[in-house]
């Protein structure tokens, strides 16, 4: 039987917590927080236990008559934290209030500020509610706007001529009765571009309306009718939906009418959307389409053309004669290497070689050569590489590709990849899966680290945890009622979240009875034998429930003292002072990458840590401690 530590006036603390009305578990853990606190360290043990049950319960409690404030905020579906934080406004600024007219006052705001506005003695979100055309965010904005120029005119006023005006609702702009965008979608008018001009317009002349502004607009764009049309519709829309290419039919009839401008432009449209769909093609060489010429050599087609279209912007020449320069520009520029009279791209790609690997090899030799003598070289290149191909690795994990595994997995492959090769430079290794497992392993540990420690981050940013506890648990997905309960057991925000975070398995994360008899256990382990398994001890050290520091970094020893022997070759020759003055270094950025990570999966803890913090500290050392030829550390630990 588990033997009584604490007593009040004789009595075991448990048995006169339950006869008292006090949580048993609340007061034990405000002991051991004002034990561990240097403030109290003069006090004995008993002493705590006497000034913890003397403080019980003088917080203050509010009511709402005969219930709690919590209680009736959760029934009235208010949130408890807003009153709590109007009560202490309200307190820092008429500290004579009694506590019950704190409440009063409290919640007589809250309910007017959610229903101040009222539209024929109805609140401004039912009356919303009741006319779907009005938008209760858009009209209360309105209403907002237009008090501010006119302070004594009514909600309900204001409301009613909104309602009569011509329009409303989430569009700002409007255009012969329909919304602005509405309006320039079935007339073909970019949307962007006219409010582009609305908002130019409005810097120079603050004042108008927004339908003054749109008229004036509209009336000046005069783009805004669509220039080509082709049965019943745009032209590009015909192109978009026939695939056929818009500016192909535009160069053509351009180009007609720059020959004949009295020609029928919706005859010439007609003309070339039928020589499209025949020819496929309007610009030739050699007597075929041009698409099909770059096809059968090799070529690209789409940077010819673009080509083409830049250079008539600028010449004079014929079209046929500017498609014929650009298509031999092409082959001058981009056609430089040969096999056997043979364009070494072309060759490669029949022949199933890679043609950057062959560019590569060659450019390596960094020589200077004719172009025969360039045509033997690469054919040497090219022959050597058919000789002797580089076969291929294909990596598994657990019975199925390493590839599959990162689709499935929706994992970086090449990262993955990378990280094999770099540790194949590095280490030696019995079994190939050996090297994969572990390229997998630390993957996976620094992309979990990685995420806990942006979500840890993010929330250490807000200036006031308590104030954004809705924001934390939907982060974090923890169990706001239950994160509640644990702070008024006396556990301050930070480390509630952080104990339920850790220790939690459930969706979402929250805390259980078991759970905290699991902490007072471990707790209750650790003053007495100053042992406990890894997991409890960094979840005490990040909670700072109680500083596990030195019993980590003893379990963490003979990693770290392998760390020293294996970078430091000359480690024995050192004097104590250096020896020293190492390990407190070595000891020191160990805990400085503790601090950043947030594993809240204890099966996986310690293996994932184990890689993460090998890998950190080797490339911290062998950047600033040791020698460029000292080798990295072995990645055994037990």
């Amino acid at each position: 039987m588990q033997q009584v530590k604490y007593f009040f006036d004789n009595i075991p603390l448990n048995a006169y917590c339950l006869a008292h009305g006090l949580n048993p578990n609340s007061v034990r853990t405000r002991v051991w927080k004002k034990r561990n606190n240097p403030k109290y360290a003069h006090l004995t043990d008993q002493e705590i236990v006497n000034l913890v049950i003397k403080t019980c319960n003088t917080g203050t409690l509010y009511m709402v008559g005969d219930i709690s404030l919590r209680k009736y905020c959760q029934e009235h579906d208010i949130n408890f934290q807003t009153i709590i934080s109007r009560i202490n406004k309200l307190k820092a600024k008429n500290p004579n209030l009694t506590n019950d007219e704190l409440v009063k006052q409290s919640l007589d705001c809250f309910e007017n500020h959610n229903f101040t506005l009222y539209v024929d003695n109805i609140p401004l979100k039912d009356y919303c509610a009741l006319h779907p055309d009005l938008k209760y965010n858009t009209i209360r904005g309105h209403i907002l706007n237009i008090r501010n120029q006119d302070p004594n005119k009514s909600v309900t006023e204001i409301v009613h001529e909104y309602e009569k005006k011509e329009h409303f609702g989430i569009y700002r702009y409007y255009y012969c009765g329909i919304p602005l965008k509405e309006y320039c979608d079935k007339k073909n008018i970019s949307y962007r571009a006219i409010i582009a001009r609305i908002n130019r317009y409005t810097k120079i002349h603050p004042i108008t309306s927004d339908d003054e502004l749109v008229n004036i607009i509209m009336d000046e764009y005069s783009p805004f009718i669509p220039k080509y049309q082709y049965n019943g519709t745009t032209l590009r829309d015909y192109c978009i939906n026939h695939d056929i290419s818009y500016y192909s039919v535009v160069s053509f009839v351009k180009r007609a009418l720059e020959k004949d401008s009295t020609l029928n432009i919706d005859t010439l449209i007609d003309t070339a959307i039928k020589a499209i769909k025949k020819q496929g093609i309007i610009y030739y060489y050699d007597g075929i389409p041009l698409r099909d010429y770059c096809r059968i050599n090799h070529l690209n087609a789409s940077s010819i053309r673009s080509s083409i279209i830049k250079k008539k912007a600028t010449s004079s020449l014929p079209l046929q004669e500017i498609v014929n320069k650009c298509v031999e520009a092409w082959h001058e520029a981009y056609i430089k290497y040969y096999y056997d009279d043979e364009p070494l791209f072309t060759y490669c790609k029949k022949n199933n070689i890679n043609y950057n690997t062959i560019i590569s090899r060659y450019l390596d030799l960094n020589i200077t050569e004719t172009d025969e003598e360039r045509k033997i070289t690469l054919k040497s290149i090219v022959d050597e590489v058919r000789r002797f191909p580089k076969t291929r690795i294909k990596y598994y994990f657990q019975e199925q590709s390493l590839r599959q595994y990162c689709l499935k997995s929706n994992y970086s492959y090449s990262a993955i990849h990378r990280r094999i090769q770099k540790y194949q430079r590095e280490f030696e290794y019995t079994l190939k899966s050996e090297v994969v497992e572990e390229a997998v392993i630390t993957y996976e540990a620094k992309n979990i680290l990685k995420t806990n420690y942006d979500l840890f981050n993010y929330l250490s940013s807000l200036d006031d945890i308590s104030k954004n506890l809705d924001i934390i648990t939907s982060t974090l997905n923890i169990d706001i009622e239950s994160l509640n309960d644990m702070i008024e057991m006396g556990f301050d925000s930070y480390q509630a979240i952080l104990l339920i975070w850790f220790l939690s398995k459930t969706n979402p994360k929250s805390m259980t009875d078991d759970l905290l008899k699991q902490i007072y256990s471990s707790i209750s382990i650790y003053q007495a034998t100053n042992s406990l398994d890894i997991y409890s001890l960094y979840v005490l050290y990040k909670t700072c429930i109680i500083d596990t520091t030195e019993s980590i970094l003893l379990y963490f020893e003979p990693f770290l003292e392998n760390i020293i022997i294996e970078y430091e070759p000359h480690y024995k020759k050192l004097s104590l002072e250096e020896l020293n003055t190492l390990w407190l270094e070595l000891n020191s950025y160990f805990l400085m990458l503790l601090d950043t990570i947030y594993l809240d999966d204890k099966q996986k803890f310690l293996k994932h840590i184990m890689y993460l913090l090998s890998e950190k500290i080797r490339i911290f050392y062998l950047e600033t401690t040791f020698p460029p030829e000292a080798k990295t550390l072995k990645k055994e630990f037990t």
